[in-house]
């Protein structure tokens, strides 16, 4: 795969590289079934970053202002908005040009670094580069990926937190509707292990404290300006002895209170008899199309019932690992939480929030962990106006194509 600044494609061919440059054949912006032969002269590159490792190999090009104008006007590149190539931009993706590789030979590496001096060729594993910040936009802070972290999606490599926090972000951006952002809080990657993990230096208080206080107290902060007893969900990405998994709380201010919703039919939508006394066959015809109508519209009222039910669920692509105690710490925090936010007690238990392990896809090696984490947040997010019949939920696999999404949002 090519990206050129925000422009991700597919070759037609496969991309030379010689002595003089780079070339290869991508489709036009506006018409994928017409490709233009791009050839970049390594005279007009000003930098170039390389990834040599047989994994995943990589190059990222940096050319000239000129060359760009170029590039632009020959991929029929126009609002800076769609995809967009400009070394000089603003927005930093817009900058590079990025080839990801199947292999390299093994004699790149001589010929690249002889035709460049060292100032203008790098070796992304000697100095790390940033690639993007996403969001780019000043509303929030934005997480930043660099050439170190790209490499984490190799295959056989884990994910590391800081991918695992992007690829959320863009989720809840991109995917989640700007109701269902209200409606939802997803705790950073780090939440989980700061709740349980004393830090050093922590003081002991005179006032005696329960662990769960204790732990409470560690991660309070982290919810000053949310109260997530007023969310519908809370998204935990959690990484415990080198796994990822996903706990996601659902429903926790409905905990002590009434928990199944049931949308009723209005009063104009209920159904009502009609007689055919006078004859008509046309009127007669119209009340009957009127009434179907009207049982339809009750069916429908029916299905969109909606289901409530405060709950834990654990999502767990290993599976056979008992996370009780994981359940049990988060009830904990429930419950410090809600006298912090309401200055009165509730009692978070296995009786008044039960805990559960949907069917989940499973992985089939030992490095996946982080894409089915992923995954499984990004099936829920698409999934979730759908009832949730506990303990069973069923999620697509789709962990292969998970990883070249992560990587096309880069």
């Amino acid at each position: 795969m090519i990206v050129i600044g925000s422009y991700k494609c597919i070759p037609r061919e496969k991309v030379m590289i010689s002595y003089s440059g780079v070339k290869f054949d991508v489709p036009l912006v506006e018409d994928d079934t017409s490709f233009v032969t791009l050839d970049v002269k390594y005279r007009h590159v000003i930098k170039l970053l390389i990834n040599f490792e047989q994994t995943m190999p990589v190059l990222f090009l940096y050319t000239s202002p000129s060359t760009g104008t170029k590039l632009r006007e020959l991929l029929g590149m126009q609002d800076p908005k769609g995809p967009y190539y400009d070394p000089i931009g603003k927005v930093e993706m817009h900058r590079h040009i990025t080839l990801l590789l199947d292999k390299l030979p093994k004699d790149l590496k001589m010929i690249l670094t002889s035709l460049f001096s060292q100032e203008d060729t790098t070796d992304v594993n000697d100095d790390v580069q940033t690639i993007i910040t996403y969001p780019s936009f000043p509303v929030e802070r934005g997480i930043t990926i660099n050439t170190a972290h790209y490499l984490c999606l190799a295959e056989d490599q884990y994910l590391n937190d800081t991918v695992i926090e992007f690829y959320l972000k863009y989720l809840t951006l991109e995917v989640l509707s700007e109701f269902d952002q209200r409606r939802t809080h997803m705790f950073s990657s780090f939440f989980y292990q700061r709740l349980i993990t004393p830090h050093f230096g922590e003081t002991q208080n005179t006032v005696p404290m329960t662990l769960a206080a204790e732990r409470h107290a560690r991660v309070q902060r982290w919810t000053r300006d949310v109260n997530i007893f007023e969310k519908d969900f809370v998204i935990i990405p959690i990484n415990k002895d080198e796994h990822w998994f996903l706990a996601i709380i659902c429903f926790p201010g409905l905990v002590g209170k009434v928990s199944k919703r049931i949308t009723e039919t209005s009063k104009n939508d209920s159904l009502v008899s009609f007689s055919n006394t006078d004859g008509d066959s046309s009127r007669s015809v119209q009340k009957n199309k009127k009434i179907k109508t009207l049982k339809r519209k009750a069916v429908e009222l029916e299905e969109q019932k909606e289901v409530k039910i405060p709950c834990i669920l654990i999502f767990d692509s290993l599976g056979g690992t008992n996370y009780s105690s994981v359940i049990a710490t988060l009830r904990d925090y429930l419950s410090c939480e809600y006298v912090v936010k309401f200055d009165v007690e509730e009692t978070f238990s296995k009786d008044t929030i039960k805990g559960a392990y949907p069917k989940v896809p499973k992985q089939s090696n030992c490095t996946d962990c982080g894409l089915y984490l992923l995954q499984y947040v990004e099936s829920f997010f698409k999934a979730r106006n759908k009832p949730i019949n506990l303990p069973t939920i069923t999620l697509p696999t789709q962990n292969g194509k998970l990883k070249r999404d992560v990587k096309n949002q880069m």
